[in-house]
């Protein structure tokens, strides 16, 4: 069950970054993530789209190595979301945190990290 959630939930994730099916996914951005490193946010997506492929193919591929990246990445995004603060979207007159869905992924790397321990069943 882990080595097709960790496989294919990164995938489906990366995937919609260009289709945009699931959600708009500027919303969970920092917007100085992707200024500090020279990028709209929309290319930014689109590089971590990218990422997400690659680390679902590594799941499927490589389970260790692509368990530890998933791994990283949800801490990564945790990061990216705790860092937000309060902040507004359009549309949205409220202040809102995005603390919810930091924690969820931390609990999601903490079992990407499981994986990774069992993944040595899998010899690879």
């Amino acid at each position: 069950m882990l080595y097709y959630t960790y496989g294919l939930v990164p995938i489906i994730a990366g995937l919609d970054k260009y289709f945009h099916y699931l959600v708009d996914w500027s919303i969970y951005l920092n917007d100085t993530i992707p200024a500090y490193l020279g990028l709209t946010s929309a290319n930014f997506l689109i590089l971590v789209g990218i990422i997400e492929i690659i680390a679902g193919l590594l799941v499927f591929f490589k389970p260790r190595l692509g368990g530890y990246i998933v791994c990283a990445w949800l801490i990564a995004i945790s990061i990216n979301l705790i860092t937000m603060g309060k902040h507004t979207h359009h549309g949205y007159t409220h202040l809102m945190t995005h603390y919810d869905i930091a924690l969820r992924d931390i609990a999601m790397a903490v079992g990407a990290y499981v994986f990774v321990l069992l993944s040595k069943e899998l010899n690879k």
